[in-house]
């Protein structure tokens, strides 16, 4: 159940930042960047329970969402054979020395073990083969009108309205190809953006998180995101600063943005095939990077389509390799 009915008055007049929705809408909720935060800043099993519990009926209340439903990623689960591609760095290879909170995994025990008393209206997914923002992305693409809630940046590709961290309020949903823009940081540079964009624009930076490389030359430079956002430039609507969201122009296409961003890893004799493995999410069971790729009809006679149909066939992809 969402946000009482006795209470939508007062916080109406006293908060925008809740959401009222006129139907019956699902929240997703990327749980593992959940139970990772909430491991990190608190010092025993039970209050981080108890933390789990008040911070997903939080979310469920600020999306006024009828059910909410936390998708983990089990410690057993393949990851869609992502460990099997062998890209410019192994997969999630900065996390094998990586010192994590020491309560994730006896957190993610008792939840995944039902171990942990959730009220009916919070659900648990969990999914051998598939990551949990895979699974989330595979929820939003089935059902537009959901809204989804993650720590992490992989699930901005999506269109659905997003439950914002920083914000705690519910953003729009993204139309089109979506925006991008670039964030200024205390020493650094980041880019932001929405929608299908923001994957290419990630094939472009990689994802440092996941120790993805992306591109490891363009044009003959290296292609952080300052100059992924330079790159894409062509196909943005200009804004007076580059904070501001930059629209994806109305007359660009996703095959247009596909195009550019693989004939770059074409021009730097990169194949593209890992890293685009890597970095996509599924939308549907299935449905990998190969599937998008065929169904932008990049896979043609062209010069670009003929490199692509030959890197393919190349052995990036291993199959002896294990998590």
């Amino acid at each position: 159940m969402g946000l009482p009915n006795y209470l939508r008055g007062r916080v109406a007049n006293t908060s925008p930042q809740f959401d009222f929705n006129e139907e019956a809408t699902t929240l997703q909720v990327d749980a593992d960047s959940l139970i990772y935060k909430v491991a990190a800043t608190t010092n025993n099993l039970e209050t981080a329970k108890r933390r789990l519990v008040s911070e997903a009926l939080t979310l469920h209340y600020l999306a006024d969402a009828s059910l909410s439903r936390l998708h983990l990623t089990p410690k057993h689960c393949t990851k869609a054979g992502r460990f099997k591609v062998i890209a410019q760095k192994p997969y999630q290879g900065n996390r094998t020395n990586g010192k994590k909170p020491e309560l994730v995994e006896p957190l993610r025990y008792v939840v995944g073990r039902a171990q942990l008393q959730l009220p009916p209206e919070i659900e648990v997914v969990f999914n051998d083969v598939y990551e949990a923002d895979d699974s989330v992305v595979t929820a939003c693409t089935a059902d537009p009108k959901a809204i989804f809630y993650s720590e992490d940046k992989d699930l901005n590709c999506l269109r659905n309205r997003r439950l914002c961290q920083h914000e705690l309020r519910v953003l729009p949903r993204v139309e089109g190809l979506g925006w991008l823009a670039l964030k200024e940081l205390s020493s650094s540079k980041k880019v932001d953006g929405r929608g299908p964009v923001f994957f290419w624009a990630q094939m472009l930076m990689g994802d440092t998180a996941d120790a993805i490389k992306g591109i490891t030359k363009a044009n003959g430079k290296p292609c952080g995101p300052a100059k992924t956002f330079e790159l894409l430039q062509p196909y943005l609507i200009p804004q007076l600063d580059s904070q501001t969201p930059h629209p994806v122009t109305p007359t660009t296409t996703e095959a247009d943005l596909a195009r550019f961003v693989l004939r770059l890893y074409m021009e730097n004799g990169q194949n593209a095939w890992p890293e685009g493995w890597l970095l996509w999410l599924y939308p549907k069971e299935g449905y990998n990077f190969l599937n998008h790729c065929k169904d932008l009809g990049l896979l043609d006679d062209s010069d670009l389509g003929m490199w692509l149909k030959a890197q393919l066939k190349t052995r990036w992809f291993d199959n002896s390799l294990e998590k």
